[in-house]
């Protein structure tokens, strides 16, 4: 994208109001579910992280893929809980090599989506049960594992076995 595109889009240039009074930009039609072959490093991940949030998370939404296509056919991805959610406050996935890779940006971006509100309340996830700091998914020995990076690193196992509370 070229800086007066992105100059403009700021300033809501182009942009059309819905019948809800909400500036909305014109333009690409959000998709949702299945991202389609070469993606299935993704889907994998996906389904880990959704174990992980289902499992300590009372009443944890079902997650799911959004995405755009823009005007040079290039796939803007997003993760939330379904179409008409706000995805992607803070842009599109980035996914590392293969599925660990892809574990790593999905939490992040799931990560990301929670602090934004995807449970319905402000908050972060996975919380460390021993000092409440913020668990991060990092790739370890080809593995995606959960880690608490605050004071002395701890692991507190693989991306899609976490029991922890909250």
């Amino acid at each position: 994208m070229n800086d007066e595109t992105t100059d403009a889009r700021q300033l809501g240039v182009g942009w059309r109001v819905g019948d809800d009074a909400e500036a909305v930009l014109p333009g690409p039609v959000v998709h949702w579910g299945n991202l389609g072959e070469a993606w299935e490093d993704a889907e994998v991940g996906l389904a880990l992280i959704q174990a992980d949030l289902s499992r300590t998370v009372a009443d944890a939404p079902a997650l799911g893929f959004a995405w755009t296509v823009d005007e040079w056919g290039e796939r803007d991805v997003f993760v939330g809980k379904g179409p008409d959610w706000y995805f992607g406050a803070n842009g599109s996935l980035y996914l590392g090599d293969g599925v660990a890779g892809a574990i790593v940006g999905l939490a992040e971006a799931v990560q990301d989506a929670i602090v934004d509100t995807l449970l319905g309340y402000y908050t972060y996830w996975p919380k460390c049960p021993e000092d409440g700091g913020l668990l991060h998914a990092r790739v370890v020995d080809g593995h995606a594992r959960w880690l608490c990076n605050k004071g002395a690193p701890r692991d507190f196992g693989a991306v899609g076995d976490l029991r922890l509370n909250g």
